[in-house]
């Protein structure tokens, strides 16, 4: 019985390459009423230009012919396409060829005289695991055009023009092709620079899209002047309201004022931010007080910051627990540990010597979750100095 119904059978196109002319003919007529399109060849040379210029899904054929045996074809058929299935007819029963053809790839072998249900099943076995296999094949083809459109637009997302901000570095490294991790910033009409690193619930395109609500609200009440806690209040909303319970975001944002020299911090789930003055030298830490976005409703939330006012310039630090997290080749995590000694050994700026050592501590190896490393100048800028 065949494994494909006719009318799936009727999409297939198939060569048929035999040598001898009344076999050829027989054949011939029984595949004409099977299948959608038939060539016919003489030799292993014919059929091999017929595959060429047609490509037809599938190739019986017989070995022993002139100008070219069916197993030479059949190695050079597999050499332009390893998926054609290949199905050999041959009336002699020698070792070697059975293992030639195994060696060659070679899907089915049917000895002569071949009977007709042999041959369907036979055809009909292979075209079933073509067409599977197509099937799965334009799957993946849709998936990944539908990934491209999706990483393109989130990246349009989420390049605002304040990640371009002369007083911000970052550095995302994803540990799937989607980040998790996310960082925004942006500055209010009183020149100061908010900044957000968002860390969300797993990995890859899931986590991400989760994202993606905090990425209008950040933008649009930084760019209406709000002030931090009334934006993390909006966002914690905007996230229990439209997400599952289990999609939480741990989240921390800063406002930095320079003119001021003060730093205002909410966290919530993510590693302490750090005030690092420009010799390594941590003189402000803020830990996290609250628990990620998206977990407690609007009555037991709590939007209250905290403010720090410095008194020599350094940066802002902000990671994700990717960083923490990152193994090197013996299984041993970054840690607090390795982000505090980086600072302590001065040298480059904080931001630098992090991230230098995070690299070096990795040894290319892939971490397992992103990582992410944020840092803000801060610094009181000249009394003449204004930005357009």
């Amino acid at each position: 019985m065949a494994s494909l119904p006719e009318n799936q059978l009727k999409t297939l196109s198939v060569l048929y390459v035999e040598d001898d002319e009344m076999t050829r003919s027989l054949v011939a007529q029984l595949l004409a009423r099977w299948v959608g399109q038939l060539y016919l060849a003489e030799d292993g040379q014919q059929g091999l230009y017929l595959f060429t210029r047609h490509r037809p899904d599938m190739v019986v054929t017989d070995i022993q012919m002139p100008v070219l045996d069916g197993l030479k074809m059949a190695r050079s058929i597999k050499e332009l396409d390893r998926d054609t299935p290949v199905i050999v007819t041959t009336a002699f029963n020698d070792q070697a060829y059975f293992l030639e053809a195994i060696e060659v790839g070679i899907d089915r072998y049917l000895a002569k005289p071949i009977g007709v249900d042999s041959l369907l099943e036979a055809i009909s076995h292979a075209g079933k695991i073509l067409l599977e296999r197509r099937e799965l094949q334009q799957f993946h083809e849709r998936a990944e055009e539908d990934l491209k459109i999706t990483l393109y637009l989130m990246k349009r997302m989420m390049r605002a023009k304040g990640l371009k901000d002369p007083a911000l570095r970052f550095r995302v490294m994803p540990a799937e092709r989607f980040s998790g991790d996310l960082v925004a910033a942006a500055r209010s009409h009183d020149d100061s620079l908010f900044v957000m690193l968002a860390d969300a619930t797993g990995h890859g395109l899931p986590a991400a899209l989760s994202l993606l609500p905090l990425v209008r609200v950040f933008y649009k009440m930084v760019e209406k002047g709000f002030a931090l806690p009334t934006i993390v209040a909006e966002m914690n909303g905007v996230l229990k309201d439209y997400t599952p319970p289990e999609r939480f975001v741990a989240t921390l944002l800063a406002r930095v004022d320079s003119p001021n020299r003060t730093v205002e911090v909410w966290n919530g789930g993510n590693p302490e931010a750090l005030f690092v003055e420009e010799d390594g030298t941590v003189a402000e830490r803020f830990p996290s007080l609250h628990p990620p976005l998206g977990i407690l409703d609007a009555e037991t939330f709590d939007p209250r910051t905290a403010t720090a006012r410095w008194t020599r310039p350094g940066q802002l630090l902000l990671c994700s627990d990717g960083l923490l997290e990152a193994e090197n080749n013996a299984g041993e995590a970054f840690g607090q540990e390795g982000l505090l000694q980086a600072l302590a050994a001065g040298g480059p700026p904080p931001f630098d010597s992090v991230l230098e050592s995070v690299e070096r501590h990795l040894d290319e190896r892939p971490a397992h979750d992103d990582v992410s490393l944020i840092a803000v100048d801060c610094r009181q800028p000249p009394a003449d100095e204004s930005r357009s």
